[in-house]
């Protein structure tokens, strides 16, 4: 699997007539802001 175990992407699922305007795509994301420790 690409991700590693206990650490899967959070999943959303929308109905094609629950898009806004007559869209064709919904883009949803989570992001992460903060301070991490940089690997080298």
């Amino acid at each position: 699997s690409y991700f590693p175990e206990g650490r899967r992407p959070a999943r959303t699922c929308i109905g094609v007539s629950g898009l806004a305007r007559g869209a064709r795509i919904e883009i949803d994301m989570i992001a992460r802001r903060g301070a991490r420790a940089a690997s080298a």
